[in-house]
């Protein structure tokens, strides 16, 4: 993890977040531990050497994870980098979804090899880093939009 550091909104008033060191757009996830008791220290480990840097392993970085008891002693934040749905922007050619296809079975395979379950793997939940794609970043809500969600978002292709 990168370690304890501060978010600054990027508008007031706005969910939007970036890390203050470096201005990386972030998505802070709510858990509630009670419904989902183990999701923090797998996303924690899977992130965490050993399983660091291996190819194999497409999970999301964590960041941080942020606890406020006074606020809400069930609910942690996950701190992690701002991804996009698969489906954004949409494939250009074959090579690119049968890519994309065996990334996410490498992925579900790596975990499952270190006795991981994801048991809620569709659509919603597989993201990838768009930094890429997006040179100048995309808005979260929709990446048609750039960050401040006034023009079109200038997407580069997969290749």
């Amino acid at each position: 993890m990168h370690g304890v550091r501060e978010l600054q909104p990027n508008i007031p008033g706005r969910e939007k977040r970036s890390w203050i060191s470096d201005g990386a757009p972030v998505l802070v996830k709510s858990v509630s531990s009670s419904v989902h008791p183990e999701e923090v220290r797998i996303a924690c480990l899977l992130t965490s050497p050993p399983h660091v840097g291996r190819p194999r392993n497409h999970s999301i970085p964590i960041w941080d994870v942020l606890n406020d008891p006074l606020l809400d002693a069930d609910k942690q934040r996950i701190v992690m980098p701002l991804c996009v749905r698969i489906t954004r922007p949409v494939f250009d050619t074959v090579g690119e979804v049968v890519d994309c296809i065996r990334q996410i079975f490498e992925g579900i395979e790596y975990m499952h090899e270190h006795f991981i379950a994801h048991r809620d793997c569709n659509w919603l939940n597989v993201v990838q880093d768009a930094t890429g794609l997006y040179p100048e970043g995309f808005h979260p809500v929709s990446p048609f939009y750039d960050r401040e969600y006034k023009l079109r978002a200038h997407v580069l292709t997969r290749r």
